[in-house]
């Protein structure tokens, strides 16, 4: 079977690809929602010219809107993300009286 990516006939794998790889997800995972392997996953992204570490590295429209958002409301997640570390840590022991 040819898996490369013939010119003029997109398929829903190929546009699928490049989607989850614009998201930032993993060859792996990618692989595993289309059905493709990743030797499959990684030729079709090279024909389309799209890089999985794009997004990783910020460079693609959707990872700058992802840090522009983070970066917007930073505050916000950090006492988010501080709620829930604190759900998970033991209560700290009372101090001891003073006299």
């Amino acid at each position: 079977m040819n898996d490369a990516v013939q010119p003029n006939k997109l398929t829903a794998e190929d546009i699928q690809c490049v989607i989850y790889a614009r998201l930032g997800l993993s060859a792996k995972l990618i692989g595993k929602r289309t059905g493709l392997t990743t030797g499959q996953v990684y030729r079709k992204l090279n024909f389309f010219g799209v890089k999985l570490f794009d997004y990783r590295h910020g460079r693609t429209e959707f990872s700058q809107r992802m840090i522009t958002a983070a970066d917007e409301h930073r505050e916000r997640l950090l006492d988010d993300v501080r709620v829930a570390v604190a759900k998970f840590l033991p209560t700290p022991p009372a101090p001891p009286p003073q006299q």
